[in-house]
C-alpha cells in the first residue's frame, strides 16, 4: 500500500508527491546505455524501474508498472568485509525487479 500511495497510484498523494515522483522519473541525462538519470533516481529497464542507493548500502527500487517496491536494508558504512559481501546485492535487486 505504501508503494502505491508513494507513487500516486492511490490515496492522498495522487497529486502532490505522486505528481513530483512522476516528474522525477522522466529521463534527464544519459549515464550509460540503458541507464538514465532522473531527479534523484537512476532509471533502468527503459524507464520502468527507478532506484536510489543510500550511503550504507540501503536502496530503494520502484517499479510502479508491476507494483514491486523492494527496499534492501543494509548497514555497511565502512569498507571491508561487510561492504564486500553486499556488493552483488544492487545488481541482483535490479535484475529481479526488471524481470517481466
Amino acid at each position: 500500500m505504501y508503494g502505491r500511495t508513494f507513487t500516486g497510484r492511490c490515496g492522498p498523494w495522487r497529486r502532490g508527491l505522486g505528481a513530483w515522483l512522476r516528474a522525477s522519473l522522466v529521463p534527464r541525462a544519459p549515464i550509460d546505455p540503458g541507464l538514465d538519470r532522473g531527479l534523484s533516481w537512476v532509471l533502468a529497464a527503459s524507464g520502468r524501474v527507478a532506484y536510489h542507493h543510500g550511503f550504507t548500502g540501503t536502496s530503494l527500487y520502484l517499479a510502479p508498472e508491476t507494483g514491486r517496491y523492494p527496499v534492501p536494508c543494509t548497514n555497511a558504512v565502512y569498507g571491508g568485509d561487510a561492504r564486500t559481501k553486499i556488493a552483488p546485492l544492487p545488481a541482483l535487486a535490479l535484475k529481479t525487479i526488471s524481470a517481466t
